[in-house]
């Protein structure tokens, strides 16, 4: 789990209590897209992202800065 901004420590307080897997936190979308970069890039064969955000959150922006990095 991947989350981004501020109320993100809290989203992954709640979900290592169900899931306790790796996780991290990030203060904002330019730190969480290079690692995200770093992750995918890590990764062989196929991936898949799943991007869930509320509409102020404009995670739009965080998806055309990832594509476009591709």
């Amino acid at each position: 789990l991947l989350a981004v901004g501020q109320f993100a420590p809290h989203t992954l307080a709640g979900w290592q209590r169900v899931r306790p897997t790796q996780a991290s936190a990030y203060a904002d979308k330019a730190t969480l897209l290079a690692d995200l970069n770093t992750l995918i890039d890590g990764t062989t064969g196929d991936i898949a992202l799943l991007f869930k955000g509320s509409r102020s959150a404009t995670i739009e922006t965080l998806i055309h800065d990832l594509l476009e990095t591709r």
